[in-house]
């Protein structure tokens, strides 16, 4: 409210210059000749100004000064919640009407705000009369003394073009800052984990860990590497179920994946890739108790999903087939006879892991 006090400061120093240059005769024989045009109706607590103290004011402030239509205004002083006083103003100039609020916590700041506004209505001209003025000491005085002086900036008189409304000031507005949206990165690096589980592989579903690191394009495209562990499973001959073997498993993982698609806070797109698997098998059930190794690579394809927690947690579920390209397979020997027990073929890992995102 700073604006209205310097106005307000500025009238009030004006009329005080016209009290004094002029003769007390000439003062009482100008005594309400601006408010012959002005109807006014004043609203407000019994601890603001009144509508005499209001009409005294203006016509200080008007002189001799007389409005060529009639002006009609009507204030309201209302207390919000917070304690301020609220002014609202309507004034009606000819064909003309005006609408002003001003809010303050100074009852005398939002009437000296009315004056000034109907003041204007009424001889639109009087503006140019005033000299640019500083402000009062007691506005100067705000800052604290240690404060940096800043220079003072003083409002600057218009005229109003001829048909235009008359110039009211408009209530201070207050500068709003909108945060920057923050940038996308280009590059991001990660690490996750989680469980896995290996459908089919080896004949029967198997519970595992997969740990690994990422790189994300734009959140587009990304690249895992990771490791991969599996539970023992134990596989046994079908004609003679007290014999059979038990395979241990591990390995790494490298894909690649794409994902154009975006529904929310999810993303999902296709992934292809390579593994490659070590695995132990030791018999179990005869007297020779035997074990071998076998390594194998296996190309795979399908889908993930990656759902953001956080800007730096996602959940991941993935579906993944896997094809050997050279497919082991295990087998037993009881005496003379061999026995298959298993051939390693087409698999589904079906993958859930939490990712946290480094940099």
């Amino acid at each position: 409210m700073r604006r209205w006090r310097r106005l307000t400061c500025a009238l009030s120093m004006l009329v005080a210059s016209q009290v004094i240059l002029s003769s007390p005769r000439a003062a009482r024989a100008d005594e309400g000749a601006a408010l012959e045009s002005l109807e006014l109706a004043w609203d407000a607590p019994t601890s603001c100004p009144s509508r005499e103290a209001l009409l005294e004011q203006l016509s200080r402030a008007l002189g001799d000064s007389r409005a060529a239509v009639k002006v009609h205004a009507r204030g309201r002083v209302r207390r919000d919640p917070s304690g301020s006083f609220v002014l609202s103003l309507g004034i009606r100039s000819g064909n003309l009407d005006s609408k002003r609020t001003v809010k303050d916590p100074s009852c005398e700041v939002v009437t000296a705000a009315a004056v000034v506004m109907v003041a204007l209505a009424i001889d639109p001209a009087m503006a140019l009369r005033s000299e640019p003025l500083a402000p009062s000491g007691e506005e100067a005085s705000e800052p604290p003394d240690d404060a940096p002086s800043q220079p003072t900036r003083t409002p600057t008189p218009t005229m109003p073009s001829p048909g235009a409304p008359p110039a009211t000031p408009g209530p201070p507005r207050a500068e709003v800052r909108r945060p920057r949206p923050t940038e996308r990165q280009s590059f991001m690096l990660g690490v996750g984990i989680g469980p896995t589980i290996e459908l089919a592989t080896f004949g029967r579903p198997t519970t595992g860990a997969l740990a690994g690191i990422y790189v994300s394009f734009r959140d587009k495209l990304r690249l895992d590497v990771g490791v991969i562990a599996s539970t023992p499973v134990q596989m046994t001959i079908e004609e003679r179920p007290a014999y059979g073997i038990r395979v241990s498993s591990a390995g790494a993982v490298a894909r690649g994946c794409f994902l154009p698609i975006s529904l929310g806070v999810m993303q999902v797109g296709p992934c292809a890739g390579l593994d490659f698997t070590t695995a132990r098998a030791s018999g179990f059930g005869t007297a020779e108790r035997r074990s071998d190794e076998a390594r194998w690579f296996a190309v795979g394809a399908g889908l993930l999903g990656r759902e953001r927690l956080s800007p730096s947690i996602h959940f991941v579920e993935s579906v993944y087939g896997t094809l050997p390209l050279e497919a082991p397979q295990y087998g037993l020997q009881i005496g003379d006879v061999a026995y298959r027990v298993h051939s390693v073929s087409l698999g589904v890992r079906v993958t859930l892991a939490i990712e946290v995102t480094i940099f």
